[in-house]
């Protein structure tokens, strides 16, 4: 009798810690993802807004899907509370042209003064060693390297 007890205690007593574990994983997750997001979409180059308004938020796996996101946390809620606590969160991004503003891949890298028409933009350099001058080092490395720093996390970077 006594051991069936001890049996019970210690069901209900894992029971608990996977719950309170799964309650941190899902506040840690949405702390740092909605900080993820905010910090990558302040350094996305605008020119017409399509790059930062594709930020969106996926899990178990990224979802490869161009959309854009309108609201960002709700999205956040309902994704962290939908999966495993220890399910991965996903900030991705997949607009066209994302990848030539992080990979620094404009062709021709270096195309001189704008001779775009369109106001404040004719005679000013835009692209600088492939890169766009708004985010002369790309974003996804720079937003993990400033997120990491600001939360104590060893910085890696995952693209995919």
């Amino acid at each position: 009798m006594a051991s069936e007890g001890l049996g019970a205690y210690r069901e209900v007593e894992k029971l608990q810690r996977q719950t309170q574990f799964g309650i941190v994983m899902r506040a840690e997750k949405q702390r740092i993802g909605l900080a993820m997001m905010v910090k990558a979409i302040d350094v996305t180059p605008v020119d017409e807004g399509e790059a930062r308004r594709g930020w969106h938020f996926a899990s178990p796996r990224p979802d490869g899907v161009d959309k854009q996101s309108d609201n960002p946390l709700a999205e956040l809620v309902d994704i962290t509370n939908a999966s495993a606590p220890e399910d991965p969160l996903y900030v991705e991004n997949n607009v066209d042209h994302i990848r030539v503003l992080d990979d620094g891949t404009f062709d021709p890298p270096n195309p001189g003064p704008s001779k775009d028409p369109r106001k404040g933009r004719t005679g000013r350099t835009l692209v600088q060693g492939g890169f766009s001058m708004q985010a002369p080092k790309g974003i996804t490395g720079v937003v993990v390297d400033q997120i990491a720093t600001a939360f104590g996390l060893q910085k890696t970077t995952s693209v995919t």
